[in-house]
């Protein structure tokens, strides 16, 4: 608490405005390093958070965590297939989304918006992993919180993702188990 937790807050802040310029102009390597450097400084311990600081500290905190956050994630899916992609880029993005959801579960104030997008983010998450029933229920969850044409562009993908899945399969199961069978006829006299 005191200017310690407020001057590393406020440069928590700072420094996800950098990222957020950086994402804008689509160096999304850039941001990521300065939404990591964001998350450095709005790192606490977590006995300390729950032990010593007030309710409207720890609000303060989840404001200055939940963005960045988000922003993080968003930039590891950005950077999935390419060069730049960093090591586990998949998972992160989903341990990103999974503790901002697990934040804002207790604080109806906050919960709305970030768990939203959180669970947005998830659900991506889950649909480029190919689990595609955990994507459906996320994005259920999602739309609980509005119609978002976010959510109906990730409904969309998650349809034709799971439709061109279902294809190769179908496509890779074709003739593996042997030709089809002639049908027996049966007649009556």
């Amino acid at each position: 608490r005191g200017a310690v937790f407020e001057t590393r807050l406020a440069a928590a802040a700072a420094l996800r405005a950098v990222g957020n310029a950086r994402y804008g102009a689509d160096e999304f390597g850039k941001a990521l390093e300065a939404y990591d450097r964001a998350l450095w400084h709005a790192d606490f311990d977590e006995a300390w958070v729950k032990l010593e600081l007030t309710d409207e500290h720890r609000g303060a905190l989840v404001d200055a965590a939940a963005p960045a956050r988000l922003n993080a994630a968003r930039c590891l899916l950005k950077l999935r297939g390419t060069a730049a992609e960093p090591d586990g880029a998949l998972a992160a993005a989903k341990a990103h989304a999974d503790y901002v959801i697990s934040a804002v579960a207790d604080d109806e104030t906050r919960a709305a918006a970030w768990r939203a997008k959180a669970l947005l983010l998830r659900a991506r998450c889950h649909r480029e992993a190919g689990r595609y029933a955990a994507a459906d229920e996320d994005l259920a969850a999602a739309a609980a919180f509005g119609d978002d044409p976010a959510i109906r562009r990730e409904r969309a993908a998650l349809r034709r993702d799971r439709g061109e899945t279902v294809a190769a399969e179908r496509e890779r199961m074709r003739g593996t188990l042997g030709a089809p069978v002639e049908p027996r006829r049966c007649v009556v006299s």
